[in-house]
């Protein structure tokens, strides 16, 4: 009985995926493939590394890091009580530069005037099969009918608690132009934004959006892919330099010296975003640990540190507020940099970073 119900299952969740085979997005083609072919990290094949980032760590294989993930009991991998949030109001917004986090990589800048939001994910799910990997309860208050009027949507890679096909489409007459690493921009046009309105970035190229600011693509050491063939688009951090400062996006991927050569070239930052949680040992390449983290921003001679990829959905197997704690615990303890932890929906203003932020996710069970 237990084979038939889990090959009922199985053939449910195929029927489900194949129903909804745009969620998969679209290989690049035309003459967005050709200069594909022609990038200088394209090996014929496909994308990568800067430097060797394999999928799972040295003494790892596939069937352990799948039987760990599944099968392993860790204790407070969901959160028992609901997340925290605030409902805020973006028309009544007075802050003239502001962030807003809506949970895990999703969040809004608004700066010189101008809304950026980067990587939405408001269906509630991080996964092409429906009802699976599922937002934790109140981090999915924010949908897309929440959003003011985009001027910049940032997407950093493909994977799906990144680029989310019904939140993009949602966000489709709300949004004006698009910034996606190379090949990225192959989903967009499937899923029915002008080719016009789509500006994609290779490693180390820039573009002035307007006057006053610009936005650079910096590299990360991960991956990218929907199912399709993998590494067939890039993966990308970004600078955005807004009438002089900086701003580090930050990309999912594991630490390395690239930090501290971004760091390097633009001087400082005034704020960087960078991943925390969804760390494994298994894939120790893919994701930072929380003092990689602060490793990290420190290289990148960051003034205040943002960390985000955390709080909203199970993706590895470490309890689900341990990220923010230890992110606090080794900072308080080595690093001492201005770490600010705001709650969902909360605005924080950016031109005041010396406020501080309960941390609330020592209050949640």
């Amino acid at each position: 009985m237990k084979k038939k119900l889990l090959s009922v299952a199985a053939l449910a969740t195929i029927g489900l995926i194949v129903k909804n085979k745009k969620v998969f997005g679209k290989l690049p083609t035309g003459s967005r493939k050709d200069r594909i072919v022609k990038s200088s990290y394209y090996d014929g094949k496909q994308f990568n590394n800067i430097k060797e980032t394999p999928i799972f760590s040295e003494d790892s294989t596939p069937f352990e890091t799948f039987m760990e993930f599944v099968f392993r009991n860790t204790p407070k991998v969901y959160p028992e009580q609901s997340i925290p949030y605030i409902k805020t109001d973006f028309s009544k917004v007075v802050e003239q530069d502001y962030y807003v986090w809506f949970g895990h990589s999703s969040y809004l800048l608004h700066l010189g005037e101008k809304n950026f939001l980067i990587d939405p994910v408001f269906s509630g799910n991080a996964s092409p099969v429906p009802m699976s990997t599922r937002a934790f309860k109140g981090s999915d208050y924010y949908k897309s009918q929440h959003m003011p009027e985009i001027d910049y949507l940032i997407i950093t890679h493909d994977h799906y608690d990144h680029l989310d096909y019904k939140t993009v489409v949602e966000l489709k007459d709300k949004v004006k132009k698009v910034i996606v690493p190379l090949g990225v921009g192959e989903h967009f046009e499937y899923w029915g934004y002008d080719s016009k309105n789509i500006i994609e970035l290779e490693w180390e190229e820039d573009v002035q959006l307007e006057e006053g600011i610009k936005i650079s693509s910096e590299t990360s050491r991960h991956s990218a892919g929907r199912f399709l063939k993998f590494n067939q688009a890039l993966w990308s951090s970004y600078v955005l330099t807004i009438n002089g400062r900086n701003f580090f996006l930050g990309a999912d991927g594991c630490y390395g010296e690239h930090f501290k050569e971004i760091g390097e070239k633009y001087g400082d930052f005034e704020v960087v975003f960078l991943e925390n949680g969804q760390y494994n040992l298994h894939w120790k390449y893919s994701h930072m640990f929380p003092e990689d983290t602060l490793k990290a921003a420190q290289d990148l001679n960051a003034k205040t540190l943002i960390p985000i990829h955390n709080s909203k959905f199970k993706l590895s197997t470490h309890p689900w507020n341990k990220p923010m704690q230890e992110l606090v615990r080794l900072n308080d303890k080595y690093y001492s940099l201005n770490l600010l932890t705001p709650k969902i929906g909360e605005v924080v203003d950016l031109n005041n970073t010396e406020k501080k932020y309960e941390n609330w996710f020592d209050k949640i069970k």
